[in-house]
């Protein structure tokens, strides 16, 4: 996939995404909220597809402190009005129910429309990778 918009366009994709992991982090529904298309959809392979609204109560409910999400490898690519950006994602959760920390790490696929001049997530990938070796 070639990047055919400017350096600026992908810099602006991924601001974006570092805001909505932020968002995600801080379960910061007002910020979160406005990214998200109306018709937006969560798919992750074997489970069913998670539209705005229940993706929204399912961040609002994690239970614990989520500590940090953070993007790696992280790359953005423009195809005419599609914004794509791909990377892997570490979150890192303290559990309420016993203070443990835990981390996860998933590669994603973050797909962008521009909708009245504003990028909106449209679609979310996300793959669940296994737990690094020591």
């Amino acid at each position: 996939m070639s990047d055919r918009g400017s350096g600026q366009t992908s810099d602006e994709l991924l601001a974006l995404e570092s805001a909505v992991m932020k968002a995600i982090a801080a379960k910061d529904r007002a910020t979160l909220a406005p990214i998200l298309a109306d018709g937006f959809v969560l798919r992750m392979p074997g489970a069913a597809d998670v539209g705005k609204e229940p993706f929204l109560e399912g961040i609002m409910a994690v239970p614990g402190d989520v500590e940090s999400i953070r993007g790696e490898d992280t790359k953005a690519s423009v195809v005419g009005g599609i914004g794509v950006v791909t990377g892997v994602q570490i979150a890192t959760v303290r559990l309420a129910e016993d203070g443990r920390v835990v981390t996860s790490r998933g590669a994603f696929t973050d797909v962008f429309e521009r909708v009245d001049g504003r990028w909106r997530l449209v679609l979310a990938y996300s793959v669940d990778l296994p737990e690094a070796q020591p």
